[in-house]
């Protein structure tokens, strides 16, 4: 057989060449997979805003009917709560927009709380916290009603509603301040009872962010540096000029009452207002419509049945 003629045989490839190619693809993926993770992180926010600004219609339509937003919870071992409301009265038909695609279910921030107040996540036995991902604003809950005399704190509707929030990514179902102390712990009670009430739960460790809904029903995120300290090295972590529970320049710890003193300081922790009294009445003598009272549809055992499915208890 001539030279010509004979096959050709094929040159393996030499260990260096394989090293050499295995390296490059090494090389590939470890610059691909952070901008994949990257793009996820971001879809996951992205998901998270559209589902607040949905619930934000839905709350709008109780407003809209009833005059209120609707109340908190239920207070029972199981917590039924306002986004249960919404479902039931189906100003939204899906349950599942009450879950932020970062949450946990439940994060250990919200089981912390849940610990503490013996309040039981629902169908996970063991577990501790409340449903859902998103709390709404205790200084909105009651409208307003009760700020009379806050002077620079104007309730009116339509007035700062681009600035004040209505509801946001929660680590339980109801908020009051950007007190971000206890994640250092993990402790949610730190350093005071209503303090680690709004969820953080997308950004990056030492930046880490929540998204927000405002009254006006746009929704952005904000962001907490977990390096911006108080002098007495408390976390501050943002200005609260342009985004706020109750006031421009809030400290992020107020709360309800004067416990602590809190709700006098503003963002630098400096004495500046008079009036520390939350625009929330504690009393007990603020009511609103039964249809939208949590407590009502528990006592007279009126929520739909696929409530009482979702929450594990049984259909009466």
């Amino acid at each position: 057989m001539s030279a010509k003629c004979a096959p050709r045989r094929m040159r393996a490839f030499t260990l260096i060449e394989l090293l050499v190619v295995v390296s490059i693809i090494a090389l590939l993926l470890s610059i691909l997979l952070p901008s994949l993770g990257a793009a996820r992180e971001q879809a996951k926010l992205v998901k998270c805003g559209v589902q607040l600004q949905q619930m934000g219609h839905a709350l709008k339509y109780c407003v809209d009917e009833y005059g209120q937003y609707p109340g908190l919870d239920d207070g029972q071992e199981t917590l039924i709560t306002w986004f249960d409301v919404l479902f039931q009265l189906r100003y939204t038909k899906d349950r599942m927009l009450g879950y932020c695609p970062k949450d946990q279910r439940p994060d250990s921030m919200n089981e912390s709380r849940g610990r503490a107040w013996q309040f039981k996540y629902p169908n996970k036995p063991g577990r501790w916290g409340v449903d859902y991902s998103y709390g709404i604003s205790a200084a909105m809950l009651q409208n307003g009603k009760f700020s009379g005399g806050i002077g620079q704190v104007d309730f009116a509707a339509e007035k700062y509603n681009s600035s004040r929030i209505l509801v946001s990514d929660g680590w339980w179902d109801w908020m009051h301040g950007f007190s971000a102390e206890g994640i250092t712990r993990n402790d949610a009670l730190y350093l005071y009872w209503g303090g680690n009430t709004v969820g953080y739960r997308h950004g990056t460790k030492l930046r880490p962010s929540a998204e927000l809904l405002f009254v006006d029903g746009h929704v952005e995120p904000v962001t907490m540096n977990l390096g911006d300290r108080y002098t007495n090295k408390q976390i501050r972590g943002m200005r609260t000029d342009t985004k706020y529970f109750w006031r421009p320049l809030e400290h992020t710890l107020i709360g309800v009452g004067n416990e602590p003193s809190y709700n006098g300081l503003d963002i630098d922790g400096k004495a500046r207002f008079a009036l520390r009294t939350y625009p929330l009445d504690t009393s007990g003598s603020f009511k609103r419509p039964q249809l939208i009272d949590p407590g009502w549809y528990t006592q007279k055992k009126k929520w739909d049945r696929s409530i009482y499915r979702a929450k594990g208890l049984k259909v009466p």
